[in-house]
């Protein structure tokens, strides 16, 4: 059952985008603390 939730392409696009904001809002942390 966990698998199929895993594999569901809703669930796949939701990582995806939570990995995309985390990513993007270090990215940005990590260009003020350089700028700084």
């Amino acid at each position: 059952m966990f698998n199929v939730v895993g594999s569901c392409p809703v669930s796949r696009a939701l990582r995806w985008g939570l990995w995309a904001l985390w990513s993007e809002s270090a990215t940005v942390s990590l260009e003020f603390g350089i700028r700084v």
